[in-house]
């Protein structure tokens, strides 16, 4: 990713607003909202110490509500046999632990990964 000081090195100088000039220096490594459909749910398996298991990422979620922070948690998913299914849509849970099912208004729409980690320095 391109940092603050090259950024501005590419965009200083042209006639452009900040906005423009985000977009011209970082183009499509921004992140962008993609269809729900398409998100990152991690590996399934049946124990969660087997070597196949990969932890889903968490990631931001667009609702009717609102974004939120969540994770696809399988111990919710029907499609596989999940203890905690219980006729919920989907199995996103919130980073508090709660289905989204319960706590929003209507399911995710879109999904988009969360930003990285703010560094010191540049």
């Amino acid at each position: 990713m391109v940092n603050c000081k090259e950024w501005w090195t590419r965009a200083k100088g042209l006639a452009l607003t900040d906005v423009e000039k985000w977009r011209f220096a970082y183009g499509s490594a921004l992140p962008q909202w993609q269809a729900i459909e398409i998100a990152p749910k991690g590996v399934y398996s049946l124990h969660k110490d087997d070597p196949e298991w990969v932890d889903p990422p968490r990631i931001l979620l667009s609702t009717p509500e609102g974004v939120i922070i969540a994770y696809w948690d399988y111990y919710y998913d029907g499609s596989v046999g999940g203890h905690g299914y219980r006729g919920n849509e989907t199995a996103w849970v919130t980073d508090g632990g709660e289905l989204v099912d319960d706590s929003f208004d209507g399911t995710p729409t879109h999904w988009m990964p969360l930003p990285e980690v703010a560094t010191t320095g540049d």
